[in-house]
């Protein structure tokens, strides 16, 4: 399929939607009330079987375009399938639990033209549960450490509920790997660490400014730590986690047993929290890992052996 015509200043948020209620609708809204004069809106809805959708539509039709798929795809294959279609020069992948500040595209916009290098920049993102997020370090172990908040920063990535992406950047990644920027294989957790350690590896970086706000209801799909996870999430925070150490960590190998050690630590705690099924998914999540082992290691050899310069050894 050609791709779209790139507009220049023209930004496409994208909102991945799934059984979102009113909040999805929310985050349209947040997305027409834009100062930014060229604002295209792409719905992604991952077969959703509440009436957000509908709810959407009926307040926002005429101003969105809609891309339906006929089963849930997860975030990232959701995601992409929005981008493709996407004709702006910038985009914006948002969760539907998130909300932006009237001036949050304006904001990263700038921030974006006045960097060459960046390929992303987020802002800050109030939550409920953990207060203001936004800039992120990712360790060797591929878990994200909080940096500062209160100033503009070069970090290994941003929150994922709103970046901004330079499409120029994302189109890199397609055209190395095919398929969309976000790797398909990833159906939820660990897509956008492994897309923010690839773009540092093609020579990219992230920014992030405070004075760029948004709103992020947090986890609304699904279990916000890792011991709430049960089953497939949990399954498949544990195995992308592998896979990101393997495409991206230094000295890979001794970096997964340790990553493995941690895991059997964890399984064994939760145990004793009467969690049986936790031994049961980290098992499954080596399984998947292994699995995915040979394709990961193609991906790595596949990219400059570059290291974003806050990736620590934690």
């Amino acid at each position: 399929m050609p791709l779209p015509t790139r507009v220049a200043d023209r930004v496409s948020v994208v909102v991945l939607n799934w059984n979102s209620g009113d909040l999805g609708e929310r985050a349209v809204a947040s997305v027409r009330d834009q100062d930014w004069p060229d604002v295209e809106i792409i719905v992604v809805d991952n077969d959703s079987t509440d009436d957000s959708l509908a709810r959407i539509t009926r307040q926002h039709g005429p101003h969105i375009a809609v891309v339906r798929n006929d089963q849930n795809l997860g975030f990232g294959p959701g995601m992409n399938a929005g981008i493709a279609v996407a004709t702006g020069a910038y985009v914006v992948p948002l969760n539907c639990d998130a909300e932006l500040d009237a001036d949050y595209i304006t904001t990263l916009v700038a921030v974006l033209d006045a960097h060459p290098r960046a390929c992303a920049a987020g802002g800050s993102v109030r939550s409920d549960r953990v207060g203001v997020s936004g800039p992120l370090a990712i360790t060797q172990t591929m878990r994200t450490n909080s940096m500062p908040t209160d100033q503009t920063t070069v970090c290994d990535k941003v929150n994922g509920a709103c970046p901004l992406f330079r499409r120029a950047a994302l189109d890199q990644v397609v055209d190395l790997f095919g398929g969309g920027p976000y790797d398909p294989s990833y159906a939820m957790y660990g897509e956008d660490v492994d897309l923010a350690l690839t773009l540092a590896r093609l020579g990219w970086e992230y920014r992030y400014e405070p004075g760029a706000g948004a709103s992020h209801v947090r986890s609304f799909s699904s279990a916000p730590r890792l011991a709430d996870r049960r089953g497939p999430l949990r399954i498949s925070t544990l195995t992308n986690r592998h896979r990101n150490i393997v495409r991206h960590a230094d000295h890979w190998v001794a970096v997964t047993a340790l990553a493995v050690a941690q895991d059997i630590g964890f399984a064994a705690l939760q145990l004793l929290r009467r969690d049986v099924g936790a031994a049961a998914d980290v098992a499954q999540s080596i399984r998947q890992h292994l699995g995915h082992l040979g394709a990961d290691r193609r991906r790595r050899a596949a990219l400059p052996p570059r290291r974003p310069p806050t990736l620590s050894t934690r």
